[in-house]
């Protein structure tokens, strides 16, 4: 096995483990969906702790999309002047 699916709370404990030791990776978490990167975030405010892309993926299922219209529209504006 090459990968598998871990919790964000684990990721977290990670991180801050790796953080103390000094050992530096460089976005070590994928999302399982899209395969880009994400972070792990700590509870705050009304939500719970979750993954989180570094840029949000308006393709990706998992993404964020609090803000999907606007983002969405900017989003299909710039695919379709490239």
């Amino acid at each position: 096995m090459v990968e598998c699916l871990i919790t964000v709370e684990t990721a977290i404990h990670l991180r801050e483990t790796l953080k103390i030791s000094g050992v530096k990776l460089d976005k070590p978490f994928l999302c399982p969906n899209c395969k880009r990167p994400v972070k792990p975030t700590v509870e705050g405010g009304a939500m719970g702790s979750h993954f989180e892309h570094y840029k949000r993926n308006l393709d990706c299922s998992l993404s964020d999309n609090r803000k999907a219209k606007t983002l969405y529209k900017k989003y299909r504006a710039d695919k379709a002047s490239s």
